[in-house]
């Protein structure tokens, strides 16, 4: 896969209680990710985490005054989140240096976001849902990966890329799965009209 684009997909939203939902894609090469992945390590080691237990919901919500629902319950301690003992200083100057690798590294980054609401209101129930030429998701998630996906296309278009092409999800479920490949695929086996 030397020769392809290789897609990170993280999404956001999924549970129930969230209002909103959320996805991005970034995008580089192999060798462009493998360069990401040693600056990133050096900023952990530098700053004594372990880049394997780094996620940015914990990052950001686990704080001195305030630990994530995982530090309070008993599941992580600052063994897995050191950040919680961070000064405001230092957290700041972490993410920023973490921010400045991953735009060095990356030829192209989209995201995309809604509300439940809108999509329900303005997606799922809308009329015009029935003469869309094209799947359209069901998931919430899904949907704001359809739309990065569909701005990601474009970019594509626009740059004359042909590379192949390689996706990485952080986390799906296996309905999640199905229904990425049936909105990204299934208009491409559909024929022509």
């Amino acid at each position: 896969m030397a020769d392809a684009q290789i897609v990170y997909v993280d999404d956001s939203g999924t549970d129930p209680k969230s209002r909103v939902a959320a996805a991005a894609f970034c995008v580089s090469t192999v060798e462009g990710w493998q360069e990401f992945l040693k600056r990133w390590q050096k900023i952990a080691d530098h700053a004594a985490f372990d880049l394997k237990n780094f996620h940015m919901t914990e990052f950001a919500a686990c704080r001195r005054d305030n630990h994530c629902m995982q530090c309070r319950a008993g599941e992580t301690s600052a063994v897995e989140h050191p950040w919680q003992k961070w000064s405001e200083q230092k957290r700041e100057n972490v993410l920023n240096r973490l921010a400045k690798g991953l735009v060095k590294h990356v030829e192209y980054g989209v995201g995309q976001t809604h509300t439940k609401a809108d999509y329900d209101r303005h997606v799922r129930n809308s009329p015009a849902r029935a003469m869309a030429n094209e799947p359209l998701a069901d998931e919430y998630s899904t949907f704001a990966i359809q739309r990065c996906g569909g701005s990601f296309a474009q970019w594509r278009a626009e740059h004359g890329r042909t590379d192949r092409l390689k996706f990485v999800f952080d986390t799906a479920s296996k309905k999640e799965k199905r229904e990425v490949a049936g909105v990204f695929f299934l208009a491409r086996r559909r024929p022509q009209e």
